[in-house]
């Protein structure tokens, strides 16, 4: 869905959304101003570091949803992430 509102080769939002990454916690969110509405995502870099967060947190692993969108970039991701 996120793909509808974020352009990956500019990383600008589209359709009144804009692009932000939140440090804390290590995720990007698509807010638009006028409608009020925000989406969540996931990209490579958020990925690799929730894989880094199960690690040091001594967790189980990883999962995910729904990966018939990815272009293997999320996928290898939680490989780097969970890399030792």
């Amino acid at each position: 869905m996120a793909s509808q509102y974020f352009d990956a080769s500019t990383q600008t939002g589209l359709d009144g959304f804009e692009y932000f990454y939140d440090e804390a916690a290590q995720a990007p969110y698509l807010y638009n101003r006028t409608t009020r509405e925000f989406i969540t995502f996931d990209k490579p870099r958020s990925v690799e570091s929730k894989g880094r967060y199960v690690l040091e947190h001594r967790l189980g692993g990883l999962f995910s949803r729904e990966i018939d969108a990815d272009n293997g970039d999320l996928v290898d991701a939680m490989n780097r992430g969970l890399a030792r």
